[in-house]
């Protein structure tokens, strides 16, 4: 009998494993077994107190906060499902209408999956709405190492919620961008990423195109975008594409996953029927246009049964449609 291949995912490497495996490593032995891991990272961060103003302590506490909230890493059954997501069309007029599945979650795509010339990485996402990052991710971190809160200084945060995506870059560093509520409308009128740079210029996140590799640029915009649509899918498909457990009859291989990373998978499922046709047929062929999210705004939306939804938070989805040769497909906007 012929064995099954098991497909192969890219998943978000844990900093925070890294870190105390390597502090673990510098101790002599018999200190190194009496101390369990949230004690190592524990004297490590009293020793660096510097490390409280570096984004690795931001990255520390997401993760913790992803551990917290139970682990969600989220396998998308083919990589057509993010092509269509990251083609898709939808507008968002405010963060109002921004949601995602989870507070926060691991992205994994398939290995080597890349978009218009773009490796997509595997992402950290966090997510949250309001003012409350400090409560929800910063204090319980700071619980857990064991530091007063009283003793660390946070900057003051927009009221209209926090993004942030990490991911490991071509060194096999980790990046970080925070995007601000207020600012995600604005990212995401971007058509290419020389336009996302403009715009965070101009939102003043950036202060000139230097401030931003031209590979993080490339890798934000699409990014951005592709967890954007995910989230907008979501809510126009009421949460029926995200199933328990991972795509297929057997857990997959997940390059990046140390032994003690914690994984609750869920599988990303696909609306639109598979193509196996090539650019080119598209050309020449009737072809599947773009998936169109609308959003709903007028306040008749929200009457009735949809009276506790805020307004914003509504799509009509329309699905890959098949379109004659001579019809022009739907691209991004």
């Amino acid at each position: 009998m012929e064995q099954i291949k098991k497909q192969s995912f890219a998943l978000y490497p844990m900093l925070t494993d890294k870190l105390i495996k390597a502090v673990r490593q510098q101790l002599p032995s018999k200190e190194r077994k009496g101390l369990g891991d949230q004690q190592v990272l524990a004297d490590f961060v009293r020793r660096n107190p510097e490390l409280q103003n570096d984004h690795t302590f931001y990255i520390m506490a997401e993760e913790l906060h992803l551990k917290k909230l139970g682990s969600q890493v989220i396998f998308p059954e083919s990589s057509q499902v993010l092509d269509n997501l990251l083609k898709a069309r939808f507008s968002l007029e405010s963060s109002q209408g921004f949601d995602l599945p989870f507070p926060a979650f691991i992205l994994a795509p398939p290995r080597g999956y890349a978009y218009a010339g773009t490796a997509i990485p595997s992402l950290l996402v966090t997510w949250v709405a309001g003012d409350q990052f400090k409560n929800e991710v910063l204090k319980p971190f700071l619980e857990h190492i064991k530091v007063d809160e009283k003793k660390v200084g946070f900057s003051e945060l927009p009221v209209e919620g926090v993004l942030t995506l990490v991911y490991p870059d071509s060194t096999g560093e980790r990046s970080r961008t925070i995007i601000y509520g207020q600012n995600i409308a604005a990212l995401l009128s971007a058509k290419t990423p020389k336009d996302y740079v403009n715009a965070m210029i101009s939102e003043g996140l950036i202060t000139s195109e230097s401030d931003i590799s031209d590979s993080d640029r490339d890798i934000q915009f699409y990014c951005l975008r592709l967890i954007a649509a995910l989230g907008v899918y979501h809510v126009a498909t009421r949460g029926t594409k995200l199933k328990p457990g991972f795509p297929g009859a057997q857990a997959p291989k997940m390059e990046g996953r140390r032994p003690e990373q914690q994984v609750s998978p869920i599988t990303l499922i696909n609306s639109s029927p598979p193509s196996d046709r090539t650019e080119r047929d598209h050309e020449t062929s009737p072809h599947y246009r773009s998936w169109h999210f609308r959003q709903l705004r007028d306040g008749r939306y929200y009457r009735g049964e949809f009276e506790k939804y805020s307004p914003g938070t509504r799509y009509i989805f329309v699905e890959s449609a098949l379109v004659k040769s001579d019809a022009t497909p739907n691209t991004q906007s």
